[in-house]
């Protein structure tokens, strides 16, 4: 079941499921056991497909577990038919008529995307949807040249990990292919935090900084252990300077989000 919080969005991660039939199909948004439906059909370069679902009158009504949220949803949607089916390209929706236009790569009006627009669509995610999706869609605006640097996004997300489910996968996997000082600090601050990914996340700057591999020994599973969020805060903290010491890093606590 979806649970959701006191603004009435949901901690499921969205997921978005594209389904062909002859010219056209069908397009699923789903948070848990909730969904929203839209159609959509191929079209004339430069737009590869249109794409239509609920319009912004009646959307609150109808879809209460996402009122207000029809924007991001929209952005979120579009972001996932262009990286799963259109890669490279970009999208434009009407709130208003409740339509989606995917444009191809190679269009003038898909390159033409400025940064701002992409900025603000990351916003919109960073307010509405999971941390999951939010580095999904950073990825995607990444690969699509609408974002110029994954980096200060991903710092910020791994800052931000509490319980596994949220996105430390992916926020791990990503961490690894960026090993920046940026990341590295970011990676020291989420070991600093008191949750259930300060042992995962130091363990990867351990070995992001060549400090450990895996399997790791006796003494640096006891120091992982004792990063742990049911750890007393002594504990915790004897670890973390054991933890500095070790990858040579002091945590800068200035870094703004």
């Amino acid at each position: 079941m979806t649970r959701p919080d006191e603004h009435g969005e949901s901690d499921a991660i969205p997921v978005v499921e594209v389904t062909i039939t002859g010219r056209g199909g069908g397009i699923t948004y789903r948070e848990g056991d909730r969904r929203i439906e839209f159609d959509w059909e191929f079209a004339m370069a430069p737009v590869v497909a249109l794409v239509w679902g609920p319009k912004r009158a009646g959307w609150d009504s109808r879809y209460p577990w996402a009122a207000g949220r029809q924007s991001a949803i929209y952005d979120f949607v579009g972001s996932e038919v262009v990286r799963q089916k259109a890669s490279g390209g970009a999208h434009e929706c009407d709130l208003e008529l409740g339509e989606l236009t995917i444009l191809s790569p190679t269009s003038a009006r898909a390159r033409g995307f400025h940064i701002a627009e992409a900025a603000a669509a990351a916003e919109e995610l960073r307010r509405h949807v999971s941390l999951d999706a939010r580095l999904m869609a950073a990825e995607d605006m990444v690969r699509s040249e609408r974002l110029p640097s994954l980096e200060p996004i991903l710092a910020r997300e791994i800052r931000r990990l509490s319980r596994p489910q949220d996105g430390l996968e992916r926020a791990l996997r990503l961490a690894s292919d960026h090993p920046s000082e940026t990341i590295r600090q970011a990676l020291l601050w989420a070991s600093y935090n008191a949750t259930e990914c300060a042992p995962p996340c130091a363990a990867q700057l351990l070995e992001m900084t060549g400090s450990a591999t895996r399997p790791f020994d006796a003494d640096v599973q006891q120091t992982l252990s004792r990063l742990g969020k049911h750890n007393s805060s002594f504990d915790r903290s004897d670890a973390f300077a054991d933890l500095s010491k070790r990858v040579g890093m002091v945590l800068d606590q200035s870094v703004q989000d």
